[in-house]
């Protein structure tokens, strides 16, 4: 599908389905996040977070449904006032990175203690809600 930036805002919904318009082009992938840093979309969170380097920050753009998501990067992850629902599976820090979320969002899980920390650096600041709590392992 044809790229989007972040900062493109043309963006509608046509019979109950995101459409982005792309220059001349038209997609209707959905973009769950963006790189703010870089401007790159995302069509899932998993993939974000594989590429973000140190320093950045990802941004959601909707509502995420997504499978294990492995932080090992030191970066920002703005909920932008979206949810993201931890489907079976966890939110892993990775030891010696250090990761904020930021922004007003719930994570949701289905499991008890979904977010784990490992010797590595959690930030939480007000706005966040956790669903079933966060885990510390030394």
């Amino acid at each position: 599908p044809a790229q989007k930036q972040a900062s493109d805002p043309a963006r509608e919904e046509i019979d109950g389905k995101d459409v982005y318009w792309c220059s001349s082009e038209v997609t209707t992938t959905k973009y769950v996040c963006a790189n703010t840093t870089t401007g790159k979309v995302y069509e899932t969170l998993s993939d974000a977070c594989l590429e973000v380097a140190n320093g950045q920050t990802i941004t959601l753009t909707s509502n995420v449904k997504s499978t294990n998501l492995n932080l090992n990067r030191n970066f920002t992850l703005d909920l932008n006032g979206y949810d993201i629902d931890l489907v079976a599976s966890l939110l892993y820090v990775y030891p010696n990175y250090s990761v904020t979320i930021k922004g007003t969002g719930t994570i949701n899980s289905n499991r008890s203690g979904a977010v784990v920390s490992n010797s590595g650096t959690l930030t939480i600041p007000n706005g966040v809600s956790i669903v079933n709590g966060v885990n510390t392992l030394a």
